[in-house]
């Protein structure tokens, strides 16, 4: 008969670990699950073969990109929920999931969060260790669904916030894309202007000999001086962008930014309408998913990250 070791958790939130003989792992999981523990990993002693097939498929593997995306949050968060609801212990779901995600840097972390449930740590203390990944949002959410044996609830509600958040993102990128072709157009346009029709009209007027109007004579110049300083513009413009980048990232630098921000016609009005869609939807999640409202309020400060708010 095969041996199990298997992590649970009980009514009272102690994790407890064994090791004991069944039929098979279904029949480990209906029993414990009769017991009203909730499951955290289970493991075969003696069978090796599906790590070993898990480290040559993810030698094998190939990602879509490297860095974690919402979309890959959001597929992670989903398939949790599905696969806990349906009786699946947490490592094998994580095992799962894990050989599928298509962020590298995500398929790492999922692998190592793995081992840490496997060794008997719960999945909030291992996803707080990802902070690039899993903010505090998600570790107190976890918290919440292991204390009160509820987890593959809270992971909807946070499926339900991600795909909001994400519909969110998409609409504000969809607004600003199109400014952005424009903005990009003209410059592009200037830049042609300057470089390469400018002089040839100057050669033109030079050899015409006639006196230009001033605002004809202005804007030639500038072309001239765009086409003979190009390197330096360029470099300026670089230089200028990695100052205000750090200079942002400072205390004064970050605070003048927002007010800046604030301070703009119509654009300071969206800004404010954003950041309060963030912090009122997080603090619907957290209050709703049973977080005290002084834990709401510090998680979701520091999750909209705004000095002025």
């Amino acid at each position: 008969m095969p041996k199990f070791s298997f992590v649970v958790k009980d009514n009272n939130g102690q994790t407890m670990k064994d090791t004991i003989e069944e039929t098979s792992e279904a029949a480990l999981i209906t029993r414990l699950q009769s017991q009203g523990l909730f499951i955290i990993s289970i493991k075969e002693i003696q069978d090796m073969t599906s790590d070993v097939l898990r480290k040559s498929f993810s030698q094998k593997r190939t990602y879509a990109h490297s860095k974690v995306q919402i979309e890959d949050l959001l597929t992670f968060s989903r398939q949790l929920a599905t696969m806990l609801e349906s009786g699946v212990t947490l490592t094998r779901s994580l095992t799962v999931i894990e050989t599928q995600v298509a962020s590298e840097q995500l398929s790492r972390i999922l692998k190592q969060i793995g081992r840490d449930v496997e060794q008997g740590q719960s999945l909030s203390a291992s996803l707080a260790k990802h902070p690039q990944a899993f903010n505090q949002f998600w570790v107190s959410l976890t918290e919440v669904g292991e204390a009160s044996g509820t987890m593959p609830a809270i992971l909807k509600k946070l499926t339900q916030y991600i795909e909001q958040e994400s519909a969110f993102n998409s609409a504000i990128l969809s607004g600003i894309l199109y400014p952005a072709i424009l903005f990009a157009v003209s410059m592009g346009a200037i830049l042609f202007f300057a470089l390469f029709v400018g002089p040839r009209f100057q050669a033109v007027f030079d050899s015409m000999g006639t006196k230009l109007p001033l605002l004809t004579t202005m804007l030639l110049s500038s072309f001239l001086f765009i086409k003979t300083h190009f390197l330096l513009i360029i470099s300026a413009i670089i230089a200028t962008f990695f100052f205000f980048k750090n200079y942002i990232k400072t205390y004064s630098g970050k605070l003048y930014l927002e007010n800046f921000l604030f301070s703009l016609p119509v654009a300071g009005e969206i800004y404010k309408l954003i950041i309060v869609e963030k912090f009122t939807s997080q603090m619907a999640i957290l209050i709703d998913a049973g977080v005290p409202i002084l834990s709401s309020l510090y998680i979701s400060e520091k999750l909209v990250d705004n000095i002025t708010c």
